[in-house]
């Protein structure tokens, strides 16, 4: 009479260590050969708009937190520095106007909204973004997916993170250079 119970918990376990697992998972993306853009001697500087700092993250969905959002020009930086760090590209983030030179491709970006849908079995987050080169806009759309909810500035930073990556392939598509 005994064993059964013993079953009974050692199934819930293994469901419990199947969920857990499950839950852990997210996306992950492959992009392009980006780094061809850095084999010419131009370097990109990528600037955020001041409007992006008012943008707040819309939860829609069933989510159990409520956190502050964090800074999205923080999380755009770091966004920026992590794939100049993993990649073999000269791509920079600047905080103001500057003076830039032949050498360097201004890419200004916008936050134009930030979303963070959830359902049962998934949380997503859709970030859209603005980018400018050289007078011609580009509409990118940032996702980050998993099996559950997370930090919202870790989420954040891989959805404008897939934006970035996003815009570095048109640049790649184009040459190096946006016309």
């Amino acid at each position: 009479m005994i064993l059964q119970p013993i079953m009974t918990m050692k199934s819930m376990i293994t469901a419990f260590t199947i969920l857990t697992v499950l839950s852990s998972c997210s996306s992950s993306k492959k992009y392009t050969d980006i780094n061809a853009i850095g084999s010419q001697n131009t370097s990109y500087v990528f600037t955020l708009s001041r409007s992006s700092d008012d943008v707040r993250i819309v939860k829609k969905g069933p989510s159990v937190s409520a956190t502050r959002d964090p800074s999205n020009r923080e999380v755009f930086e770091n966004s920026i520095n992590q794939i100049a760090k993993d990649n073999n590209i000269k791509i920079e983030f600047s905080n103001a106007a500057i003076n830039f030179h032949d050498d360097q491709v201004q890419v200004k970006s916008e936050i134009i909204s930030a979303k963070w849908i959830f359902t049962a079995t998934s949380a997503t987050m859709l970030t859209e973004m603005k980018y400018t080169v050289n007078d011609k806009n580009y509409l990118i759309t940032g996702m980050f997916k998993n099996w559950s909810g997370g930090e919202k500035a870790k989420i954040l930073f891989k959805s404008i993170t897939d934006a970035n990556y996003k815009m570095l392939e048109q640049l790649a598509k184009n040459n190096n250079t946006i016309q």
